[in-house]
């Protein structure tokens, strides 16, 4: 192998390993764009619910959500899979403890703005 050739092969394994550990990157913020996401899901949450409020259910005032899954596409965008909980009541009724299932690309570099819904459907009532 000529040194040239080394020394292409070299910078093409360094691109690689800079785009592996960006990928990485974008989702070690995995856990600050689930709470951006409960957050701006709530309307939709609420829509879902039909009648009546909704609320973000919190654990020290931020939204209790657990992130099921997350994968970069790039460019500071990812894809979260997240379990939200919420507090609904139909109308003058009793609240219920709920939660979502929330799946949505984010964009990272803008303050964790959703750029795509993709699904938003209910769990199960804990109680």
């Amino acid at each position: 192998m000529s040194s040239r050739s080394a020394k292409v092969l070299v910078c093409a394994l360094l691109v690689l390993l800079l785009a592996a550990s960006h990928a990485q990157a974008s989702c070690t913020h995995r856990r600050a764009a689930a709470r951006s996401l409960a957050r701006a899901a709530l309307p939709r949450v609420t829509s879902a619910w039909g009648s009546g409020s909704c609320r973000v259910d919190t654990v020290n005032g931020q939204p209790d959500v657990e992130v099921e899954s997350c994968s970069n596409k790039g460019h500071g965008i990812i894809r979260l899979r997240i379990e939200a909980d919420y507090y609904c009541q139909r109308p003058h009724g009793r609240w219920h403890d709920v939660y979502y299932y929330i799946t949505a690309e984010v964009d990272t570099r803008n303050h964790n703005r959703v750029t795509r819904w993709i699904r938003v459907a209910r769990g199960h009532d804990d109680k």
